[in-house]
């Protein structure tokens, strides 16, 4: 066994904000599950505004929409069930959130390629995103092959570990699986 978890990315149609520093966990209350809030980017929402810069004033309260529609920025609430465990951390430094070489990160399709300049990797991310409909990189993956299972001594086949990556800290639950809700315009 590796030492190394491997990264998938969750196939959601959105991405975390890195630029947003807004990532929020709820902890399990009785009868409610645990939940990260934060502001997520749906590309396929953006048009010619994906390149416009935003600022974000606190967005308040999470209000469930109906719709993903109409908004290129809204605040997604991820809703984790049967959580073991939860843990908010702060970024490692100020170029990493996490300790990367800590992870396989060979299933992220992110990055520029060989002989790819930035301009290119982002248009060829975007091709991806619109041609499948899911964010290639959305900042929340599953880690198999993980460590802290392992340590939490929970089953692989059984519990799920999940990374959030928010701007300053990140996110790291240990649930049974995972859904999503949109809420309002930021």
């Amino acid at each position: 066994m590796s030492m190394l978890g491997v990264l998938f990315p969750v196939e959601v149609p959105w991405m975390i904000s890195p630029s947003v520093p807004y990532l929020r966990m709820e902890l399990s209350k009785q009868e409610q599950p645990a939940a990260a809030t934060f502001v997520g980017f749906f590309e396929l929402e953006a048009g010619s505004n994906a390149v416009a810069p935003l600022v974000v004033r606190d967005p308040g309260e999470f209000v469930r929409s109906n719709s993903i529609n109409g908004a290129a920025h809204r605040l997604v609430k991820v809703i984790f069930e049967e959580v073991s465990h939860a843990r908010v951390l702060p970024a490692v430094s100020d170029l990493e959130v996490i300790s990367e070489q800590l992870y396989d990160w060979s299933n992220v399709p992110s990055g520029i390629e060989s002989g790819e300049t930035a301009e290119q990797s982002v248009a060829r991310m975007g091709r991806l995103w619109k041609a499948t409909g899911f964010c290639p990189d959305p900042r929340m993956y599953e880690v198999r092959d993980s460590y802290w299972l392992r340590e939490l001594e929970l089953d692989a086949n059984q519990w799920r570990h999940y990374i959030l990556l928010g701007h300053d800290e990140y996110v790291e639950v240990a649930a049974r699986q995972f859904d999503w809700q949109p809420g309002q315009i930021v």
